[in-house]
C-alpha cells in the first residue's frame, strides 16, 4: 500500500481531498498535515511515497519544506499546488524543467490521476527531488520573499530575492548574475531557506528566467567544448563587463557584418517563411533561427545575428505585444541609434527583423499574421 502525503493548512479542503480519493483506498493511502512542519515530522516517522503540497501555509511554508525535502527526501517524487496557475506561467516553467503542478480548486479526478502517473513514474512531469530551476520557478510564481543558501560539492553561494525576484547572488569567488549562473548550474544541490531577504540594494535586474536560460546555454557551451577537447570558461558577466554593453547593443550594432546569404533550396523548412520577409517593403534585414537559436540564415548587416540569441528575449519579454492571427509574440528592442529590431516567433521557427524608417510595427505584425493564415 502506498502513502500519499497531502500538507495544506485549510482543514476543511483535506477533509474533501481524503473523502473525495476514498474510492481508491485500495491502492493508497492518504495522511494529511496543516503545514510543513507536521509534514516533516510525518516524514520523519512514517514510510512516504508521494508528497502533494500547497505553496502558502503557516509555521513552515511549502517553500521551506520543499527546501527540507532537497536535503533529507531528494528521491521522493512531489506534486505542488497553487492558486496561481495560469497557461503562460505552464508554459514558463516547462521551458525550464519538467515540472508539472495543480492549479486550486482541485478536480479529485485530476488529482488522482496526477497521483497514479508519479507513483508510477509514467510521466516526466513531476519534480523528482527538488530542482533548483524549478524552485527558483516557483518563488517567482508565488511572489516570495526569501534568500536561499545552495550547497554542493562545487561550494555555496546565497541566491537573494524579493517578492519573486531575483535580488542579488553571491558565491565564495563573484557576485551578481556571475555568481546566479554558477549556482543555477550546480549538480545536486541542497537548498536551505531564510525568510528574509537581506540585501538593501538590488545587484541584479534581469528576470529569473532569463537568468536560468542564459545559464544553461553557458553551461551547454562549456559542455561541448569539453567534447571537443577544449576548456571553456564562463563568459565575464561581472557588473564591469556588463558595464560595457547595453541590452540593445548586445543585440544591434552599426558594426558592419558579413550577410549570410539567404538559401535558395526549396526543400528548406523556413524558405516560404524567407520568400514572403523578402517581399516586404518594410523589412530592412532579417534573421531566420530554429527552435534552438541556431541561426539558419540572415540577410542585411544591421544586427549582429549570430549573436543574438531570440529566446531569451522573447522569454523575458512575454506578454509584450498583442499576438495577431495566430499566435505570434513579438518584442521589440530598440538601440541608442534608433534601429528597431522585431523578434517573434511563427510556428517552429523564431525571426528576427529590423524595419525600415518610417514603417508601422502594426501594419507589418498584421500584414504578416494575415500572410500565416493563407
Amino acid at each position: 500500500m502506498k502513502n500519499i502525503l497531502i500538507a495544506d493548512d485549510e482543514k476543511p479542503f483535506l477533509l474533501s481531498l481524503k473523502d473525495g480519493l476514498k474510492e481508491h483506498a485500495d491502492s493508497f493511502n492518504v495522511i494529511t498535515a496543516e503545514n510543513g512542519a507536521e509534514a516533516v515530522a510525518i516524514l520523519q516517522n512514517q514510510p512516504v511515497d508521494l508528497l502533494v503540497t500547497d505553496l502558502k501555509m503557516p509555521i513552515m511554508d511549502g517553500f521551506e519544506l520543499l527546501a527540507h525535502m532537497s536535503r533529507h527526501h531528494p528521491a521522493l517524487p512531489v506534486i505542488v499546488m497553487t492558486a496561481f496557475g495560469t497557461q503562460d506561467i505552464e508554459e514558463r516553467l516547462n521551458r525550464v524543467d519538467n515540472f508539472h503542478y495543480i492549479e486550486k480548486p482541485l478536480d479529485i479526478d485530476h488529482l488522482a490521476n496526477a497521483i497514479y502517473k508519479a507513483l508510477g513514474d509514467a510521466s516526466r512531469s513531476f519534480i523528482r527531488g527538488i530542482n533548483l530551476a524549478t524552485f527558483l520557478q516557483l518563488v517567482q510564481m508565488e511572489g516570495k520573499t526569501c534568500t536561499l543558501k545552495i550547497t554542493s560539492r562545487h561550494g555555496s553561494g546565497l541566491l537573494h530575492i524579493k517578492k519573486g525576484q531575483l535580488y542579488a547572488a553571491e558565491t565564495e569567488t563573484s557576485n551578481g548574475e556571475k555568481a546566479a549562473h554558477e549556482i543555477v548550474c550546480w549538480e545536486n544541490p541542497e537548498i536551505e531557506m531564510e525568510s528574509i531577504c537581506r540585501p538593501k540594494e538590488r545587484e541584479i535586474d534581469t528576470p529569473i528566467e532569463f537568468i536560468l536560460l542564459e545559464a544553461f546555454r553557458m553551461e551547454d557551451e562549456r559542455r561541448e567544448a569539453q567534447k571537443q577537447g577544449h576548456s571553456a570558461e564562463l563568459p565575464d558577466t561581472s557588473d564591469a563587463a556588463v558595464e560595457q554593453t547595453t541590452e540593445e547593443d548586445a543585440v544591434m550594432s552599426h558594426s558592419q557584418q558579413p550577410a549570410v546569404p539567404a538559401k535558395k533550396n526549396p526543400g528548406n523548412g523556413h524558405a516560404k517563411l524567407r520568400d514572403f520577409l523578402q517581399k516586404l517593403s518594410a523589412v530592412r534585414a532579417y534573421a531566420l533561427y530554429d527552435e534552438r537559436d541556431h541561426l539558419l540564415e540572415s540577410c542585411g548587416e544591421e544586427l549582429r545575428f549570430n549573436e543574438l540569441v531570440p529566446s531569451l528575449y522573447l522569454l523575458a519579454g512575454q506578454g509584450i505585444g498583442t499576438p495577431l492571427g495566430q499566435p505570434l509574440c513579438f518584442l521589440e528592442l530598440k538601440s541608442d541609434q534608433g534601429l528597431r529590431c522585431i523578434l517573434f516567433r511563427v510556428s517552429r521557427f523564431q525571426v528576427a527583423v529590423t524595419l525600415e524608417s518610417g514603417a508601422r510595427l502594426d501594419q507589418f505584425m498584421a500584414r504578416f499574421a494575415l500572410a500565416q493564415k493563407k
